[in-house]
């Protein structure tokens, strides 16, 4: 594997590995590893130059978190040279600031009391909140310990102090008696609420219908973020923009909520008509830079930028398009290149992809794109099953389908909803009855319609006939007065 690649898989101290002074991680500090290991996920490369501040959680305690990112960083940095640089900011941090400059190197934490700065944040390559320890955090450490993950364990370890986890764990001493005396004391009151692990709102691809190929690149997407996210393949090989275009109510940016799903990472929603909402060009652009910061400290995460063909193309040269020359100029900027924001997905949405401007789908910025149309009935069955949970029958699906002709999901939804409330009102669960009673009215054709229209596709079959076209008999044809 090139060492270029994560290669943490080597790394993980899943074993009592040593520390640079020689001890062995303890159980809490391998719980602080994993924050800080999940927090620097994308500087997590033999040998990667970055100075990053990570924003402590209510419940930090500095000498713990140090022991597990100064590990975190021998992995990476290999530290012959010189120590880790693992620092807490404070008023006095000139000589921290020094040495991170000098070594190009650092992990910076900021604590909950300390008032960062904006000097601060220059220094930072990132700024990354830490997340506190959690129940996955606690299980794991517990099984890396060789103990069984028990509820009591777990809830002992999530609820007492940092400083007293720090000082009944320690290298020479066996972790059950840790435990003991723990049990021993006084139970303390936790001063934080134990962090719950937030679970995924909303679809999956699996339930998305009428997509195309859209699904497949989803699909194909997912993979390549679970495998960046493995150390597999560098973010160089994970297809990092893409532009969804289609009419209003396909279902773009439902699309985009279950591939975040799928994919396990978080998303970030940016409108370009919500940063023009900020103000003047200055506000402007700056609100667009902070969309793309909040991404970049989240990634691997997805940002999605809704209404992206209101960014207008370049050349006016009047007053008012000397502003928007400006805004697509900075739009540019921030897409322009893989590494530049790396670990971040960019899914543009637009309905009208021909405004675009033409740099914004070269390489490395949007330079794929995948058209959604309207739904096909068997896809719009679909959407009526995810939404409603009902299956028609076989005279229903054909009405619903000749009904639904030319609606998006969208209108589908609304026709649920409709569905839902006259349900409701009759004390009753939405059935099928209720959903077709919704449907758009369709006249019965009347005899004197069918009579002229068999006579027009009789004409059809007559002047094939005559033309050559087919083998048909006369006795098919009946005279019709």
């Amino acid at each position: 594997m090139p060492k270029t690649l994560s290669g943490k898989q080597s790394r993980v101290p899943w074993r009592k590995v040593r520390n640079e002074r020689g001890a062995a991680l303890t159980l809490p500090a391998f719980m602080a590893y994993c924050a800080v290991a999940g927090a620097l996920r994308s500087w997590n490369r033999v040998g990667a130059k970055a100075i990053v501040t990570l924003m402590a959680p209510d419940d930090f305690y500095f000498p713990i978190y140090a022991e597990a990112a100064r590990h975190f960083a021998s992995q990476i940095w290999k530290t012959m040279v010189f120590e880790s640089n693992v620092f807490e900011w404070s008023d006095k941090s000139f000589r921290h600031e020094a040495e991170a400059l000098r070594d190009e190197r650092a992990i910076f934490f900021a604590s909950t009391a300390y008032e960062f700065k904006e000097d601060d944040r220059l220094l930072s390559d990132a700024v990354i909140p830490l997340g506190s320890r959690t129940p996955r955090h606690a299980e794991v450490a517990l099984r890396r310990a060789g103990l069984p993950a028990s509820r009591e364990n777990v809830e002992l370890l999530l609820t007492e102090p940092w400083p007293r986890l720090y000082k009944a764990f320690q290298d020479r001493r066996d972790p059950l008696q840790a435990f003991q005396r723990l049990r021993s004391l006084p139970k303390r009151t936790p001063s934080v609420e134990v962090p719950v692990e937030p679970k995924s709102v909303g679809p999956t691809l699996s339930e998305m219908h009428g997509y195309g190929p859209l699904l497949k690149w989803g699909y194909d997407l997912a993979q390549d973020l679970a495998r960046y996210k493995a150390g597999l393949i560098p973010w160089s090989d994970v297809d990092a923009g893409v532009l969804i275009s289609g009419p209003p109510g396909v279902g773009k940016t439902m699309f985009v909520s279950a591939l975040a799903n799928t994919c396990d990472v978080p998303i970030v929603i940016g409108s370009v008509s919500k940063w023009q909402e900020a103000g003047t060009l200055d506000h402007h652009l700056k609100a667009m830079r902070e969309t793309f910061i909040e991404a970049k400290t989240k990634a691997p995460s997805i940002l999605f930028i809704d209404e992206v063909d209101t960014i207008r193309s370049r050349g006016g040269t009047n007053r008012n398009d000397g502003y928007f020359n400006s805004i697509a100029v900075g739009f540019l900027e921030l897409m322009d290149g893989v590494e530049r924001r790396n670990g971040v997905v960019v899914v543009g949405a637009c309905n009208f992809p021909e405004r675009l401007d033409s740099a914004i789908k070269r390489p490395g910025r949007l330079d794929r794109h995948i058209e959604v149309g309207l739904p096909d009935a068997v896809a719009r069955q679909s959407i009526l099953k995810f939404h409603s949970g009902i299956t028609l029958d076989a005279g229903e699906a054909e009405q619903f389908d000749i009904a639904t002709d030319g609606l998006s999901g969208a209108d589908i939804m609304q026709l649920v909803r409709d569905a839902k409330r006259s349900a409701r009102r009759e004390s009753e669960d939405v059935s099928s009855r209720h959903i077709v009673s919704h449907l758009r009215p369709m006249s019965a054709l009347s005899g004197e319609y069918l009579r002229f229209l068999a006579i027009h596709e009789a004409g059809h079959a007559i002047v094939g006939f005559e033309l050559g076209h087919g083998n048909v008999t006369a006795s098919k044809f009946r005279a019709t007065e």
